[in-house]
């Protein structure tokens, strides 16, 4: 996942250079035209008379995303005349969730028929369905987000859950994609927080011995990142060494290559 700084001017509507209170959530979105390209709506938004913006937009084909200013810089995304009540416990009801907040706008399928009816939960279900590039990018984005800012996936929620619009609007009409998404972010996070050793240096002496007995045998050798050895699995390897397994197991690899 790569992520783009391409900042529009402070001093332009949607950019008063105003920090954030606090940051209490990351907030989806759908762009709501069918225009699959980021740079467009970026530019879209550093040329608005009228404020709507969100930090971070996600391309629909590539999954590209550009962060249109600070994340700690306050924008319009999440505005209303009326709010859900999930919005006033977790801001207060006399409090703009926009100080709160940051957002992603997710850019669609130039494929996409936008009908006056579109928030309709019977019909065309599949309207804003992300490319599988778009979805795996806002996955990881979404579970980078929460773990920088020390943040659960119940921080997570779509336009809808704060202001009742129909956006993201895909998620809006499919809850059990929106719980799959919180699910797949979950995991993300999970993935991420996993310790990973780089090199034989950074193993701890208790697993070392364990874990170079392995690479002498060829039984790891590491990616083009390094070693890149999860402690779990260290932590395992190490365990059938004292216990007398790790030996026979690098035994019966070593005859069955011979056999081969």
């Amino acid at each position: 996942m790569k992520i783009i700084q391409n900042f529009i001017p402070v001093g332009c509507a949607n950019r008063k250079g105003i920090k954030l209170k606090k940051i209490l959530g990351l907030v989806i979105h759908w762009i709501g035209v069918a225009q699959p390209r980021v740079s467009v709506i970026r530019n879209n938004f550093a040329n608005y008379n009228r404020v709507g913006a969100t930090q971070y937009i996600i391309d629909y084909n590539s999954g590209e995303i550009i962060q249109t200013m600070p994340e700690d810089e306050m924008t319009y995304h999440v505005g209303a005349k009326n709010y859900t009540k999930l919005k006033d416990s977790l801001v207060g009801k006399n409090q703009n969730p926009n100080n709160y907040f940051v957002g992603i706008e997710c850019c669609i399928s130039r494929r996409d028929k936008i009908t006056n009816d579109y928030a309709n939960k019977k019909t065309n279900l599949e309207l804003g369905k992300p490319s599988e590039n778009q979805y795996e990018n806002l996955v990881d984005f979404s579970a980078d987000f929460l773990i920088r800012n020390n943040l659960t996936v119940d921080n997570l929620y779509r336009h809808y859950d704060i202001t009742g619009k129909a956006c993201h609007v895909y998620f809006y009409k499919n809850e059990d994609k929106w719980q799959q998404f919180k699910k797949d972010v979950a995991n993300r996070m999970e993935e991420l927080n996993m310790v990973r050793y780089k090199s034989i240096e950074e193993v701890p002496e208790w697993y070392k011995a364990s874990v170079e007995k392995l690479i002498k045998a060829g039984v790891i050798s590491g990616t083009g990142n390094g070693l890149d050895l999860l402690e779990e699995s260290a932590r395992q390897w190490t365990i059938m060494d004292r216990l007398g397994i790790l030996d026979f197991f690098i035994e019966r690899r070593k005859e069955k290559c011979l056999m081969n």
